[in-house]
Formats: C-alpha cells, structure tokens, sequence
C-alpha cells in the first residue's frame, strides 16, 4: 500500500480534493492522442482535507499518479514509483504545479502566404517532461496568433501547420 500527499508547489500547503490515478507507467508511455483517467487507471482517489490518499493493492512494477485539481483542465504526471508488495510505501510530498500558457506568433513570408494557409500550432513534449510523448497539445491559429492556454510543466517544441489554399 502506499499514502501520498499532494502540496502546492508554490507554498507547500496541502490541496484538498485532488483527482489522483495510479498507472502503469508503460501504459502511459505507449497513451497516443489524449489521456483518460477512466481507460488508463489502475485505482483512483481523491486527497482528503490534509492532503492525503491512501492506495493498495498496486502492481510490482513502476507506476506513476496522475493528478487532476478541481477546476483545471490538465493531468499532471508525476516521476515513475516501484512498490513492493506487502509494504507500506508513504510519499509525503507530490508537488502539484501551476499550468503554462504558450502563445505563439506565426508569420509567413509574403511569397508563402498567397499558397499556404496556417492552421495549428502543436506543442509535442521533450525528454524534459514527465508527459507523454505521444499526447501532444494543440492550438488553433487565428489571426496569425494561437494560444494554448493550459500547458503542463516541462519543455515543449512547438510546431506550426499550414495547408494548401484551395
């Protein structure tokens, strides 16, 4: 079994009623397009007033939590955990983290803007990122600006995607 609390990353308070998954970790590698806490979890809870949640029963082999907060929109995913059957496992501290913005500005130049028309920027995860690598985020570019304005921490590369006019 294992307890863990989840603190604000800024001023180190316990956070009441955080959504917590225990997942395989080589499941959530191999996660493509968006992340489901329903299809991915192994157990789920939600922390109580001082932080707290308390799991057992979890396989031999590394696992990572996915943290939701109430009222955000992004999973945050924490560093890979093995656990050992039959003992009890306590993680006093899990830091949860505020979310990014990314905005982007995309030009074109004048010669290439009467053939292309920009569409989506895509923000694809590095190796400094716990998030997945397949599971990229997306903007939609308007008035040659987008904005993704719920970005989990880490390094991201942001790639702009245009189309053929007509």
């Amino acid at each position: 079994a294992v307890a863990l609390r989840v603190r604000w990353a800024a001023h180190a308070e316990p956070v009441k009623g955080v959504r917590v998954a225990a997942v395989r970790a080589h499941e959530l590698a191999a996660a493509r397009k968006d992340l489901s806490l329903q299809s991915l979890a192994i157990t789920s809870g939600t922390t109580d007033s001082a932080g707290w949640v308390r799991f057992s029963g979890l396989p031999q082999e590394s696992v990572v939590f996915l943290l939701r907060s109430p009222g955000r929109q992004f999973l945050q995913v924490t560093d890979p955990y093995e656990f050992a059957l039959g003992e009890e496992s306590i993680i006093d501290e899990i830091r949860l983290e505020d979310a990014g913005s990314v905005i982007a500005t995309v030009t074109l130049p004048e010669w290439m803007s009467k053939g292309l028309e920009m569409y989506d920027i895509e923000l694809i995860p590095t190796g400094q990122t716990r998030w997945p690598s397949r599971v990229s985020l997306r903007g939609r570019i308007e008035e040659n600006r987008a904005t993704v304005r719920v970005v989990p921490p880490g390094t991201w590369e942001v790639s702009a995607m245009a189309r053929l006019r007509d």
